[in-house]
């Protein structure tokens, strides 16, 4: 493990660029990971309201604080602010790009190896899968807006179950059996996606998720983002499957799900780190943006994003507005500056590799 570090810093001391985005993010990290200790290490509280200290400037000093960089229109003390706005900007981003990977990449794989005839049902299967996918989603929206309780979970469960058995008793049944056409919905989804403006459908799903919460706001993002991920796997898997080695381990009886797991998924990784790397730059933005207006965050919650909203209320508070949108574009820099150099490098690799 240690020698993978070295060897990645060792690359990265040869571009200056992606050696700072690297520290950059590391930071970040370290921040978000340890925000608790450092408010208390640092003796700093975001929740403490002082409007008698509101709009301090930076370097101020009220009673026993020193506010290094000034306070909000509350009172609070804004690196304290700072400090926990990377924390939430770091578990929404993790929780989106985590939600949208594994949603994404699962489809994407499925329907890029399977297209639209690789998976035949009979009719009545395939009007059971799709009445099951529409309660399946009202359940789940419930669980993300009333939370995860017995009287949510067990009827989600239960469907779940009741698919699978049902599907297997009627797959018995002596009925002609055509193929689910899985690539032809996915491509007008994706046409639909592309379409549609991507605030738009994150209002329309904000109005369906009455919850305010960190974790429905990870829910939020990443429904806008799985597809991106799906688009890619699926693009990858066409042309990884059509390889000599792929067909040949068909012929010899591998299974489907090795194949997918063990051959086709780790010659998609490359290209979809390119995209996880441009994601998180891409989530934190928007998640941002959904703070400065109001969107989906819980009204305790402190993010950069809510920080800046408060500069409109006062403009002549310059450090309201420069010190959150500095942290927010050198985070979504040192990510789109990484992202960049994965896709030059696994362009370099593909050019060796021909």
């Amino acid at each position: 493990m240690m020698d993978s570090v070295r060897n990645m810093w060792k690359i990265a001391s040869n571009h200056g660029g992606l050696r700072f985005s690297i520290i950059v993010i590391f930071v970040w990290i370290i921040i978000a990971l340890f925000a608790p200790l450092l408010e208390s290490f640092l003796g700093v509280v975001f929740s403490n309201l002082q409007p008698e200290n509101s709009l301090l400037p930076p370097f101020s000093k009220s009673d026993d604080l020193f506010h290094v960089l000034g306070t909000d229109y509350l009172g609070r003390d804004l690196l304290a602010g700072m400090i926990h706005g990377a924390r939430v900007a770091f578990i929404i981003a993790l929780a989106s790009v985590s939600i949208s990977l594994i949603l994404g990449l699962s489809i994407g794989l499925v329907i890029g190896f399977y297209g639209d005839s690789g998976i035949r049902k009979n009719l009545i299967q395939q009007i059971l899968i799709y009445v099951s996918i529409v309660v399946g989603v009202y359940y789940f929206m419930s669980m993300v807006n009333d939370g995860v309780s017995i009287y949510n979970l067990i009827p989600f469960l239960g469907i779940v179950v009741l698919t699978v058995g049902l599907d297997r008793l009627i797959d018995k049944l002596p009925f002609k059996k055509y193929g689910v056409p899985l690539d032809l919905i996915m491509q007008r989804l994706f046409e639909l996606r592309e379409g549609l403006p991507g605030l738009f459908i994150i209002l329309s799903v904000a109005a369906l998720i009455t919850s305010q919460s960190i974790f429905s706001v990870a829910i939020i993002i990443s429904i806008l983002y799985w597809m991106t991920f799906a688009r890619h796997a699926r693009a990858e898997t066409l042309q990884v499957k059509e390889e000599d080695y792929i067909m040949s381990a068909q012929s010899s009886g591998v299974s489907d799900f090795r194949l997918l797991i063990y051959h086709i998924l780790p010659n998609a990784m490359p290209s979809i780190f390119v995209i996880i790397a441009f994601t998180f730059g891409a989530v934190i933005l928007l998640e941002s943006s959904l703070s400065f207006l109001g969107i989906g965050m819980p009204v305790e919650e402190v993010s950069w994003g809510k920080i800046l909203a408060g500069a409109r209320k006062s403009p002549k508070a310059w450090w309201l507005a420069v010190f959150p949108g500095m942290a927010i574009f050198l985070v979504l820099y040192a990510f789109n500056n990484l992202a960049d150099y994965f896709a030059q490098y696994q362009r370099r690799n593909d050019k060796a590799d021909k």
